[in-house]
């Protein structure tokens, strides 16, 4: 499922649950604004939940 998205996609995760960094930061490091960082952030945990529950189906 982490294979499947983009490059982006898994920097954001990356950075923010392995290196412990905030949006504020994430975005610094991406060059995209903190409300990008939270969109992308929120719209990739919506489509793991959604893969996820249909695998556990």
């Amino acid at each position: 499922m982490i294979k499947e998205l983009n490059e982006r996609e898994r920097t954001i995760l990356s950075l923010y649950y392995y290196e412990d960094l905030n949006y504020k930061d994430i975005a610094q490091v991406l060059s995209i604004t903190v409300s990008r960082v939270s969109q992308i952030h929120s719209r990739i945990l919506n489509s793991l939940k959604l893969k996820l529950a249909k695998y556990n189906a």
